[in-house]
């Protein structure tokens, strides 16, 4: 999956949570350290708290805001993610500055159709239409 600072940023502080059970918590460890911040990357990234415990995402270069890097999820880490953005977009938590990050995830297809399959008939998707 190709990802933004931006988009990375939001999985780390956004999407995944602070507490689940103890499978999703090792999922989330493994997807935080594919997607971690280097130092220098960490230092163009503005967070200005918004209220509510809330952040405005900047960043200090366009190169920082436009890039993009490869990361490879297992399944199982893809299918946490989906379903962590599926219950913000449930919550109502989606946001102008979220939608093009969120649904980069709802997106992404699995490598395994069976996963896939599951996913679509979970989500009502008629994989035909």
């Amino acid at each position: 999956m190709k990802l933004t600072l931006k988009d990375r940023v939001l999985i780390l502080n956004n999407v995944l949570p602070m507490y689940d059970n103890r499978k999703n918590i090792g999922l989330k460890i493994s997807i935080s350290g594919k997607v971690q911040l280097l130092d220098s990357e960490r230092k163009e990234v503005v967070m200005t708290p918004v209220g509510n415990g809330e952040y405005e995402i900047s960043f200090k270069t366009v190169d920082a805001m436009t890039g993009v890097k490869s990361f490879d999820f297992t399944d199982d880490e893809l299918w946490y993610l989906k379903q962590r953005v599926d219950y913000l977009d449930r919550q109502g938590m989606f946001s102008a500055e979220t939608i093009d990050s969120y649904s980069k995830i709802l997106d992404q297809p699995f490598s395994g159709e069976e996963y896939q399959d599951r996913w679509n008939e979970l989500k009502g998707i008629d994989p035909i239409a």
